[in-house]
């Protein structure tokens, strides 16, 4: 008890000193960081039960964090494929201006229709920049969707020649997903997103439902602590021409 009261008082005298005397806000910091090591070094922990699990926690938080930040933007980078969450289900991603990258993807998905795959999209300035024909009734469209919708829009441009069909039309979705929305705003470019399952068997919606072959075929597994809640489901789909005209193939 008297190790706690020895803590909370200097504790308590760092955030109200500042507070009241602005003269000592530049060294107070500092100060506040030397004594708590001195004070971990002599006296220890006195709170060492309440705060053990939540420094573990944090410190998981941490390395999940950093390992965001250092390794999925370089895998990208460098052509590799990732395991994913998105707000739909798990999908195989990939940089989609790397035609390389994107053979990966149909390889390993053993896929004989090379022209399925959608990307995903930060938001609609990142999609006029590589869709030069879509109409303005798409736009409106996709702000007004409550649930994930793919657009297929015309006049793809900039993006790996295999990844677009001879109609140069391309499907694109804004996902309201927290972890695509980081990784597309880090990554600055659409990111592939196609089903995590091979061609032709069961759609994989959680990643314990993907099966081992996928997961030895990318480069990087996203934890699944970044999943959110997705629908779990494919999203739906409109197709829209130059001229306005709006075909739905997927409710």
């Amino acid at each position: 008890m008297l190790k706690q009261i020895f803590f909370l008082i200097p504790a308590a005298g760092f955030f109200l000193v500042p507070a009241f005397i602005p003269a000592t806000r530049n060294f107070a910091p500092g100060l506040a960081v030397l004594c708590g090591i001195l004070f971990s070094i002599f006296i220890g922990n006195p709170f060492r039960e309440k705060t053990s699990k939540m420094t573990s926690n944090l410190l998981g938080a941490t390395i999940v964090g950093m390992g965001f930040g250092m390794n999925l933007i370089e895998v990208l980078r460098a052509g590799g494929l990732i395991l994913y969450p998105t707000d739909t289900v798990w999908g195989i991603g990939c940089d989609a201006t790397n035609a390389e990258a994107v053979e990966k993807i149909y390889k390993l998905k053993q896929s004989e229709n090379k022209t399925s795959m959608i990307v995903l999209c930060r938001d609609a300035d990142m999609i006029v920049r590589y869709v030069n024909k879509a109409p303005g009734i798409a736009f409106e469209v996709m702000e007004m969707a409550t649930k994930p919708l793919t657009l297929i829009l015309p006049g793809a441009t900039g993006l790996a020649k295999n990844l677009i069909p001879e109609a140069k039309t391309l499907g694109v979705r804004v996902p309201d997903h927290e972890f695509c929305n980081k990784l597309l705003r880090k990554f600055g470019r659409p990111i592939v997103s196609t089903s995590a399952n091979i061609s032709g068997e069961e759609t994989a919606k959680r990643l314990k439902d993907v099966v081992q072959e996928i997961i030895d075929g990318v480069d990087y597994v996203v934890n699944p602590r970044f999943e959110g809640k997705p629908t779990l489901k494919p999203s739906s789909i409109i197709a829209f021409g130059e001229g306005g005209e709006v075909e739905i193939i997927r409710n």
